[in-house]
């Protein structure tokens, strides 16, 4: 498994809209993300959650929807 060096994260996460970069570095327990379709919101989400699990290795994490068939409607 390759290492995350803060200077790789940086140069990858410019090249994020300023919305997704606001998501992603929140420092808020609790955050939300909203958009409008293919904004890239799964995108934001899913990045932030493997910078957290780089982390803090070992936890359990997911992107759901309060049923099954609604997530795979809405994400890509």
């Amino acid at each position: 498994m390759s290492k995350l060096y803060p200077q790789d994260l940086q140069e990858r996460t410019n090249k994020f809209l300023g919305s997704q970069q606001e998501f992603i570095f929140a420092p808020e327990i609790y955050s939300a993300v909203e958009g409008g379709w293919s904004s890239g919101k799964t995108h934001a989400i899913c990045t932030k959650g493997l910078i957290l699990s780089a982390i803090y290795p070992g936890n359990a994490g997911m992107v759901a929807r309060l049923t099954a068939t609604d997530l795979e409607d809405t994400t890509m």
